[in-house]
C-alpha cells in the first residue's frame, strides 16, 4: 500500500500525491496491466492472492481494484520476484468515517470487492 504524501489540485478537484514506486535497480515500477503481458499467468494469479491476502490481514478497505491503481514492484533481475502495491483505490467513500467500522465488516468488503474485480486483474488476453 502506497502512502500518501499530499494533496494537489487536479482537473478534477483535489487529489492526493503519492511517492513514485521504484524497482530494486531504481527503475519506475510498471502497473499490473503491463506485467502481466510479461509474466507466467500462474505467477500473477500467485503474486495477486498474496496481494489480496495482505489487503484482508490489515483490514484495507478498497474502492477501486483496478489494474491501473495496482503497481508490480520488482524485488530483482528475476521478472517473477515482484510484490503487488495499491496505488490508489482504498479508503471509505461513505459518510461514516473507517474507525467506526468493524474491521471484520471491512474485510468482508475488501474480499467480495477483489473476488468481483480478479477476472479484470489477471486479465492477460485483452492486454497482450
Amino acid at each position: 500500500l502506497a502512502l500518501p504524501i499530499g494533496w494537489c489540485l487536479t482537473s478534477k478537484g483535489k487529489g492526493l500525491i503519492y511517492p513514485l514506486i521504484r524497482n530494486f535497480d531504481g527503475s519506475i515500477s510498471q502497473g499490473l496491466s503491463v506485467i502481466t503481458k510479461k509474466t507466467p499467468p500462474l505467477t500473477v494469479v500467485q503474486k495477486v492472492s498474496i496481494f489480496r491476502e495482505k489487503l484482508l490481514k490489515h483490514s484495507i478497505s478498497v474502492t477501486d481494484l483496478a489494474q491501473s491503481n495496482i503497481l508490480c514492484q520488482r524485488l530483482s533481475s528475476d521478472i517473477n520476484d515482484f510484490k503487488c502495491i495499491l496505488i490508489d483505490g482504498y479508503g471509505v467513500s461513505g459518510i461514516i468515517p473507517i474507525a467506526l467500522i468493524p474491521k471484520k465488516v471491512i474485510r468482508n468488503q475488501t474480499a467480495r470487492r477483489f473476488d468481483r474485480s480478479l477476472g479484470e486483474l489477471l486479465n492477460t488476453k485483452e492486454n497482450g
